[in-house]
């Protein structure tokens, strides 16, 4: 009898090992099911963005063939952004900037006098002290060009100045003058150095008016030396949500005129903040 009970011991001890064996088991499976799942999840989102980054290629391509003499947010370019929009399985954003619608810090490599004044008004109205910008100056002229705003921390920004500055300025690889159909107000007014014609030109533009030529004739204004009317880099914002999943990218594109025909392409591509990699 002693012996019938070790062995209806040792029966019940296997029985549950095996079921313990095929609980892992199927913990195992269903966790890599579950990360095939989600690696073909990411791989669909991947497919969804860089459809989104060619339709952007090809919207401003044909917007510089059109309408090379003035970029604003009236255009045809902007009718293809979306926000929080729903597909399968889904949502989906994407947006348009006009990159050229901050001040380039790059600029100040040169050292040029009129890039230093516009830069020292911008930064003495975005709130930061004016013994910073001679640092910048300095920073950039030994150091520059730069590819981070977040670079100028070595000129001996803080944070908090860094977060004050970032609205207005940006850090292209190429010298470029601002676009005034795209700056805020701030850059409006240290390009004109005058807080009234800042004001007044971006209140034109919030009513539908472009920036052109003939308005700044009609206001009597010349256009400052670092500014234009159209732009050749765009910042395309994209990001896509699958049940758990986040994807967000942010890709630089430039654009310009080769031989007589528009050419647009993609310089640069870096995930987000809140990007989610598979």
């Amino acid at each position: 009898m002693k012996e019938d009970g070790s062995v209806t011991v040792s029966a019940l001890a296997i029985t549950a090992l095996a079921a313990l064996v095929m609980v892992v088991m199927l913990r195992t499976e269903r966790t890599a099911l579950e990360r095939s799942v989600l690696y073909s999840s990411a791989a669909r989102a991947d497919a969804i963005l860089d459809g989104a980054e060619l339709s952007a290629v090809t919207v401003l391509r044909r917007d510089l063939e059109t309408a090379p003499d003035l970029d604003h947010r009236g255009e045809a370019w902007t009718a293809i952004e979306e926000q929080d929009a729903p597909i399968a399985g889904g949502r989906f954003w994407l947006s348009i900037e006009d990159a050229q619608g901050r001040y380039n810090i790059n600029r100040l490599v040169r050292g040029s006098l009129n890039d230093q004044q516009v830069f020292t008004r911008l930064s003495i109205w975005a709130g930061l002290e004016p013994e910073i910008s001679e640092a910048v100056f300095v920073f950039m002229e030994a150091l520059g060009p730069v590819d981070d705003v977040e670079a100028l921390q070595a000129a001996g920004l803080s944070r908090r100045d860094i977060d004050q500055l970032r609205p207005f300025v940006t850090t292209l690889p190429e010298i470029v003058p601002v676009n005034l159909n795209a700056a805020p107000e701030a850059v409006l007014s240290a390009l004109f150095a005058d807080h009234i014609v800042g004001r007044t030109l971006a209140a034109r533009r919030a009513a539908g008016e472009a920036i052109s030529p003939d308005l700044l004739r009609q206001l009597r204004l010349a256009r400052p030396p670092a500014a234009s009317f159209n732009s050749s880099w765009f910042e395309i914002r994209t990001r896509i949500t699958m049940g758990r999943m986040d994807r967000a990218r942010v890709t630089l594109i430039h654009r310009d005129d080769h031989r007589g025909q528009a050419v647009a392409r993609i310089v640069e591509r870096r995930p987000a903040p809140g990007d989610q990699g598979a």
